[in-house]
């Protein structure tokens, strides 16, 4: 069995939340392959499902370490600070994915969520429309963007 082979059976257990299962292959890959980024990627984003976040920010790290312009293991790495409620880390590392990308619907997306526990509604609101511009049927920042007028709206009536 080849590589990609085996990298779809690990998207498949991620698929069907068999996470440690999943991490457990990508550390067998990871040792015939030690300096694949998108091995260390993968893995982590199996430790964000099994709700194993500190092990989570180590693996993307790692795909960090090995290639530091993975723009996808850095957008990971800031969701796994951010569910730790780092967002000052979280932030700062969505902003240099926007240096580098400034129309990544997903970043725009997460800083959007950022801004929200940050409190700063107004900068939420422009990172929401920016994505939902770049693509009108971007279902996460249509409803994001749909809560935070809700929430707007029952501040007004308050």
């Amino acid at each position: 069995m080849d590589v990609k082979e085996k990298i779809a059976i690990i998207h498949n257990l991620m698929r069907v939340r068999k996470f440690t299962q999943a991490i457990l292959n990508c550390h067998k890959l990871i040792k015939l392959h030690p300096n694949v980024s998108y091995l260390y990627n993968l893995c982590g984003m199996a430790y964000q499902g099994n709700n194993q976040i500190k092990k989570s920010i180590e693996s993307f790290n790692l795909a960090l370490h090995h290639d530091p312009e993975n723009l996808a293991a850095m957008n990971n790495l800031a969701n796994s600070y951010k569910s730790l409620n780092h967002n000052d880390k979280a932030e700062e590392l969505y902003e240099r994915i926007l240096k580098k990308e400034p129309n990544n619907i997903h970043v725009l997306n997460n800083l959007g969520l950022t801004c929200i526990e940050l409190n700063d509604y107004e900068q939420a609101e422009i990172f929401y429309n920016k994505a939902i511009e770049l693509n009108s049927n971007f279902p996460d920042a249509l409803v994001n963007l749909g809560n935070l007028k809700s929430r707007q709206n029952k501040n007004d009536d308050a």
